[in-house]
């Protein structure tokens, strides 16, 4: 009996490692196009677009999907985050209540690397010490 829950156990690793082993086939692909998918999405508009992370994994999960994967897959939100935020630098992640948005910072970033004018402050306690 403790052979057959071991053999058992065995098939069922060996379908889950099948399972992950077409995931990451089709992953890198799914996951380019997502990121082809922003840039385009925020070449088009004039102002910095809002991605939630909801309707990200969403539009992923159903690339797996057309690519091959069963209908049932479960993406893991967390791990598409950091994944994104990883692979694009342009991607700012924000917690917004229960929600998890995208911002792209291109102009953030540029407004970054520009100098900020000299401003001059003049305190009260200097004017006193005069």
């Amino acid at each position: 009996m403790t052979k057959l829950f071991h053999d058992a156990r065995a098939v069922h690793r060996a379908e889950k490692c099948s399972e992950e082993t077409d995931i990451s086939s089709f992953d890198g692909t799914a996951l380019a196009e997502l990121i082809a998918h922003i840039d385009e999405a925020s070449s088009l508009q004039d102002t910095a677009p809002v991605f939630r992370l909801a309707d990200l994994a969403e539009t992923y999960r159903q690339r797996l999907v057309d690519l091959g994967m069963p209908p049932e897959i479960q993406v893991n939100r967390t791990l598409l985050k950091e994944r994104l935020v990883l692979n694009c630098p342009h991607l700012a992640a924000t917690k917004h209540g229960r929600e998890i948005l995208f911002v792209v910072d291109f102009d953030i970033g540029d407004a970054v690397l520009e100098p900020a004018p000299r401003i001059q402050i003049s305190c009260a306690w200097q004017k006193q010490q005069v």
